[in-house]
């Protein structure tokens, strides 16, 4: 294998490799056992984590204000508040 060849193999190595850590560390490690008050109300962006595949552990992500919070799924309050947002959505579409 000549030089040019081993120089370009290299490069899409390694940009594979940097694109599988980019997504195992978008994954969230652990979750909040709580949410202060009123902090549902601020959400922008809800994405659910699920734990086959790239992650670990199952998560509730809301971004708030360009933050990324780890929730526990198995709260009461966040299974709750996903119920409605679920129902406030079918109505809107």
């Amino acid at each position: 294998m000549n030089v040019k060849a081993a120089a370009v193999l290299a490069v899409i190595l390694m940009m594979t490799v940097f694109r599988a850590e980019g997504k195992i560390s978008s994954c969230c490690v652990e979750t909040a056992s709580s949410i202060p008050p009123g902090l549902l109300r601020k959400v922008k962006r809800v994405q659910i984590q699920t734990d086959d595949g790239l992650c670990d552990i199952k998560a509730v992500i809301v971004h708030i204000n360009g933050k990324k919070l780890c929730l526990n799924p198995s709260m009461k309050i966040i299974q709750k508040w996903l119920k409605f947002e679920n129902r406030r959505k079918k109505l809107w579409h």
